[in-house]
Parts: structure tokens; C-alpha cells; sequence
């Protein structure tokens, strides 16, 4: 196959697939393993253009704040017990296609990780519903976003119950992360060259 780096990327991205698959089968096994039902699995477009996979686990809802949780976190799980495998394999290889496609495999397995588990970036995935369920905040998002959304325009008094800024910190941190994310990612580009 050679030592193309952009063969090994088009390589990693095409395992990566079928690890987003590996991650919502686990959300469905933590979900039967409490005793309820996958009630659907599938393809779609997380907020009308990022194609995934997912499972139905509403179902969950029915259940502990710890089933919840694990269900949450199970999924991402994956994401830590192949990125560290890949990284073994890597270490272990000579210099080549296979320890290039291990190192990079491992890395953004370990990157999807931190973005499933990571809370603040307005989209409700894994970390997201971890965060509510300890917080037992279920709206957050919705809550937060309305009310700085009302504060700005001057419909809203500042904050003053735990609550108001709890959804002030929410979006805060959010926008924060999503400026710095972009701006790393702007960082890795301009310096990759």
C-alpha cells in the first residue's frame, strides 16, 4: 500500500465508520442491560448535515439517573478501548503505512472521545446528557439559550438564582469552547504547512 499519509487518512476515516456504529451498539447494550428497549437504529444527519449513525435510547428515560449516566458514557467508552489499542499497535510497528495508520487512528479515536463526552458546544450529545442528569437540569440547553438569548436583547433581569447562572455559564463555556476550537483547528492548519 505504501507510506501515502493520505491513504492512511482516507484508511482511518473509513474505520472510523464503523466505530461511530460500535458506539451506538453499546449505548444499546447499556440500554438493555437496565432492561430497556432499543427501539430504533439507524443513519442520519445530526443537526441536518454530520452523517451518523445512532441508536433510539430514549427508552432510558424511564430509568435511574446512574443507568442514564453509564448508558451516556458507555458509548464513548469505545472510543478509549480502541484509541489506546491503536496507539499500542502503533508504538509497536516500524515506521510505515501500518504505525502511521495506528498513530492516527489512535488519535482521533481518543479525540472523539473528548468531543462525545464534552458538554459545552450546544449540540446534546454524550456529555451533554451526563452533565443534566447530574446537574438535573434536563432543558438546559433551551432553557440557557433563551435566557441569555433575553438578557441580551434587555428582556431579562441579570442573573440572580443559581439556576440564571447556571444557564449563563452554560453558554459562556459553550461559546468559549466552540471560538477555541475553531481557533486551534485554524492553528493546526496554518502551522501543517
Amino acid at each position: 500500500l505504501g507510506t501515502s499519509p493520505l491513504l492512511a487518512i482516507l484508511a482511518v476515516k473509513v474505520l472510523f465508520l464503523f466505530t461511530v456504529v460500535a458506539h451506538q451498539l453499546v449505548h444499546g447494550l447499556a440500554l438493555v442491560h437496565y432492561g430497556r428497549r432499543v427501539r430504533e437504529f439507524g443513519f442520519t444527519f445530526l443537526h441536518g448535515f454530520v452523517p451518523t449513525f445512532y441508536v433510539d435510547v430514549t427508552d432510558i428515560f424511564m430509568t435511574s439517573r446512574r443507568a442514564r449516566v453509564v448508558t451516556a458514557v458507555s458509548g464513548a467508552l469505545v472510543h478509549l478501548v480502541l484509541g489506546s489499542l491503536w496507539l499500542l499497535v502503533a508504538a509497536q510497528s516500524s515506521p510505515g503505512f501500518l504505525q502511521a495508520f495506528a498513530a492516527a487512528s489512535g488519535m482521533i479515536q481518543w479525540q472523539a472521545l473528548v468531543i462525545a463526552l464534552y458538554p459545552f458546544c450546544f449540540i446534546e450529545m454524550d456529555g451533554y446528557h451526563v452533565l443534566v442528569d447530574v446537574l438535573g437540569v434536563p432543558t438546559l440547553k433551551s432553557d440557557a439559550t433563551g435566557y441569555v438569548a433575553a438578557l441580551a436583547r434587555g428582556r431579562a433581569a441579570s442573573p440572580s438564582t443559581r439556576e440564571e447562572w447556571l444557564w449563563v455559564g452554560y453558554v459562556v463555556l459553550s461559546v468559549v469552547s466552540i471560538v477555541a476550537f475553531i481557533a486551534f483547528n485554524v492553528w493546526l492548519v496554518v502551522h501543517a504547512t
